[in-house]
């Protein structure tokens, strides 16, 4: 069995209980005018750091938006059994690590608000970088800021197409199955799933 050195975290659907943060039912709720496809419009360039969040509340017509920002994250819920899974990892040496396909800003401020930033050794969001999942670069940049090759580590998403990328590097993919669907490899429903997968 390989060592496992590292651990490597997706955000939304793993840490965050709702897979897309909830963000078209925010936006719904306070604006049902603005249709679905409308949102995604904006979120995905802003994803890839072309928009700030300010970009993009303001193109949907949000005039504040740092008070729909706030409002916003204050309506995301996360895993809070993320903390002690984590704890449990570090105590055995092994590093960890989030990445996360998210706007800049939005992410920040969640892991400011919960202290996330605390239990992991590194910290990648594509609108910061530039790019997203599924591309390479961005799980190779993940890889380099911990110092680990692939095949010591472990990467745990709830998409399967975003695990595909991650185990063609080498790394060993674990579903989050906050969706309820089907997959031929490791399942996890919950984080001590996790811990009992990797014998932790």
């Amino acid at each position: 069995m390989r060592e496992i050195k590292a651990v490597i975290f997706d955000m939304y659907g793993v840490i965050v209980k709702d897979p897309t943060g909830g963000l078209s039912d925010y936006i719904s709720a306070v604006s049902p005018h603005i249709p679905y496809d409308a949102i995604y419009e904006h979120w995905i360039p802003a994803s890839k750091g072309l928009l700030t969040s300010k970009e993009f509340f303001n193109n949907l017509g949000f005039a504040d938006h740092a008070a729909t920002e706030a409002d916003y994250i204050d309506t995301i819920e996360i895993n809070t059994d993320v903390f002690d899974a984590v704890a449990k990892l570090r105590e055995k040496g092994i590093k960890t690590a989030i990445l996360s396909n998210d706007i800049a800003e939005w992410n920040l401020a969640l892991r400011q608000k919960h202290g996330l930033d605390s239990f992991f050794d590194a910290v990648t969001v594509s609108g910061e970088e530039g790019f997203t999942k599924p591309d390479r670069r961005i799980y190779e940049l993940t890889l380099a800021r911990l110092g680990v090759a692939p095949e010591n580590c472990v990467y745990i998403d709830d998409r399967e197409y975003f695990l595909d990328t991650a185990e063609a590097l080498g790394m060993r993919p674990i579903l989050f199955n906050s969706r309820n669907v089907e997959y031929d490899g490791d399942i996890a429903y919950k984080f001590a799933d996790i811990l009992e997968i990797l014998q932790i």
